[in-house]
């Protein structure tokens, strides 16, 4: 599995830099691969409850073909690779996702 990526971010020597290029997974099972978009990421009307729907890989294409996902947080947990964040459909609507890859190989960061 490959995401194109727009910006990543590096750290050397305090100082930040952007570069464009991929994060590849090298093996991914995609029978536990999940997108949660939800409706509401902050609670609704404040009684902390949420909605949303959680989508495989498929139907998150099938629904959203031309997202873009802004991750602002990634997690790396064992075998569990989590990104967070929000995606823009193309109506130009903000949806809090998070999207979880099952992986069990290398994820290799290729800058340009």
């Amino acid at each position: 599995m490959i995401l194109t990526v727009d910006g990543i971010c590096q750290y050397q020597n305090e100082e930040e830099t952007t570069s464009s290029g991929i994060v590849e997974f090298t093996k991914v099972d995609l029978e536990y691969f999940e997108i949660m978009v939800f409706d509401y990421p902050f609670g609704y009307d404040d009684n902390g409850s949420f909605t949303g729907r959680c989508y495989s890989l498929d139907e998150f294409y099938e629904n959203y073909p031309n997202a873009e996902f802004n991750i602002n947080i990634e997690c790396y947990n064992g075998y569990d690779t989590i990104y967070q964040g929000i995606i823009w459909d193309d109506e130009m609507h903000s949806l809090f996702t998070t999207m979880h890859i099952w992986n069990y190989g290398d994820i290799i960061y290729r800058i340009e």
